[in-house]
């Protein structure tokens, strides 16, 4: 339930910032607004899609969602389209921190307002978009990390081996939130060390396979202090792992 409400929320927040933005030079209701998002099969961004279009609907506002699987060349050509077919505005999951920008000036140019959710564009695009809606990465990297320092002191470990099955971590949020993680846990933990990380893209199922492998490969070594499963499915798949391997786990 919290995740469902978190979820919500961002979709409701992201609503009323772009109904603000819209009613700036026009009346929001019976707008249309194009909604560019990573691959929608995933359970918190499909579930933010479906809260941000019942919002939007509810509002007044027509929704067409376009689906990119974490390329950026497709969302660039998306984006560009969007602007061509003249939408309102466009609400943008920014999947490239750079390959965005040629596309972010041309909606400038034209004078449709691009509002980001979810992960925002690098600060090349500053200036390109209305505002940006979401979590910041890093702190939650960083409360992941002082997570781990906890759990590992309760256990009084001063030197824990740490994997990290992961996000995407070429761009968008996954590379901040692993800085942020790595950074409080060795301001923490001078001694941890982070023996492994596995990029899955995202992927649970894949997740469940990288840990259970690094779980193996690490078993004759005296084996792995803890695991940050950078979001919920991803975390979820390694509990799986490890209970397919006969490994404790716990706090």
């Amino acid at each position: 339930m919290k995740f469902t409400r978190r979820v919500a929320l961002f979709g409701l927040i992201g609503t009323s910032a772009i109904l603000t933005g819209l009613a700036a030079h026009a009346e929001a209701t019976g707008k249309s607004v194009a909604v560019l998002l990573g691959p929608t099969q995933d359970a918190f961004i499909g579930t933010w899609a479906t809260t941000f279009e019942d919002a939007a609907e509810a509002a007044g506002i027509e929704i067409q969602i376009f689906s990119s699987p974490y390329d950026p060349a497709l969302q660039a050509r998306q984006l560009d389209d969007a602007v061509a077919q003249n939408f309102d505005a466009i609400v943008l999951q920014s999947i490239s921190q750079n390959a965005l920008v040629p596309s972010l000036e041309r909606s400038k140019e034209a004078g449709v307002p691009v509002f980001t959710v979810i992960s925002p564009p690098d600060a090349a695009a500053d200036g390109l978009y209305v505002t940006y809606i979401g979590e910041n990465s890093r702190r939650l990297g960083e409360l992941a990390g002082e997570a781990m320092a906890d759990a590992a002191e309760a256990r009084g470990l001063d030197a824990p081996r740490i994997a990290a099955v992961t996000g995407a971590l070429a761009e968008g949020i996954g590379p901040k939130r692993l800085a942020g993680f790595e950074e409080a846990l060795k301001a923490r933990l001078p001694g941890a060390e982070l023996v492994a990380i596995e990029d899955v893209r995202w992927n649970p199922v894949d997740g469940e396979r990288a840990a259970g492998q690094l779980i193996a490969r690490f078993a004759g070594q005296g084996g792995i202090d803890g695991f940050y499963g950078m979001n919920d499915r991803l975390a979820n798949a390694v509990v799986q792992a490890a209970g397919t391997t006969g490994v404790a786990v716990g706090a």
